[in-house]
């Protein structure tokens, strides 16, 4: 027997907000538009702009802009390192997933990174690795994908939506849900979960495009990393 949830009490109270009058017009236009009040539109908004922020804490905040400092130095992929998960999905490169019964194998183009992803499995992490250890169920029609064992990262392995650097610790723990909407169209969610950077989990949202006609290419870092610093060495192919 399922028990019903608690209630959350909402205390609304009445201000003022100084708007310009054009932007008011705007905003009135768009709340009628989606059939809401001025005020539902105004809070959704505000309640927006803190989706897929991370919370920090005040030394992880610190070393935050530490790294967006030494962004191309710290950097791994820089370096032709592994992506690390979920920052692979958010690559702009196409990725490949090929499912069985008992795993689900997803394919990189970049970097030529894969993960093996196992079905209702219950092991370990046995090391801790780039793209870490992924054991896997299904929630009715939701691929739930928890992923421990990753590699302490200079840069996070996630997508910071604010532009900033991020990183994260070898206690990362992250949950992925993935739905079809349709037969061409996935949405995902990523829950991120490190106590050691984080003071609480958070999570980011995105949706994914099935392209049938899409090939996964060869993809060799190292060859396209030969300029650093404006100067450019030859190619092993040019020194042949």
């Amino acid at each position: 027997m399922m028990r019903d949830a608690p209630r959350r009490i909402v205390t609304r109270v009445q201000t003022g907000v100084r708007i310009e009058r054009r932007i008011l017009l705007v905003l009135k236009g768009l709340a009628g538009t989606l059939d809401l009040s001025l005020g539902d539109l105004l809070e959704g908004i505000v309640l927006h702009a803190f989706v897929g922020k991370a919370p920090f804490g005040p030394e992880a905040l610190a070393k935050k802009k530490e790294n967006e400092a030494n962004a191309l130095a710290l950097d791994p992929e820089v370096k032709c390192y592994m992506p690390g998960v979920p920052r692979a999905n958010y690559q702009p490169y196409p990725f490949q997933i090929v499912q069985t019964p008992t795993h689900v194998l997803m394919a990189y183009e970049f970097a030529s990174a894969s993960r093996i992803i196992y079905v209702n499995g219950k092991e370990e992490a046995p090391v801790d690795s780039w793209m870490g250890h992924s054991n896997a169920r299904w929630d009715g029609d939701t691929f739930v994908i928890d992923t421990v064992g990753l590699k302490e990262w200079m840069f996070d392995a996630s997508l910071d939506l604010s532009g900033g650097a991020r990183w994260h610790s070898d206690a990362l723990h992250f949950t992925e849900r993935l739905r079809f909407n349709d037969p061409t169209t996935v949405s995902y969610t990523v829950t991120i979960d490190d106590p050691k950077i984080f003071t609480a989990p958070w999570s980011q949202e995105f949706g994914m495009k099935l392209h049938p006609t899409w090939k996964i290419f060869e993809f060799v870092c190292e060859e396209n990393n030969r300029c650093q610093g404006g100067q450019c060495a030859e190619s092993e192919g040019q020194k042949k």
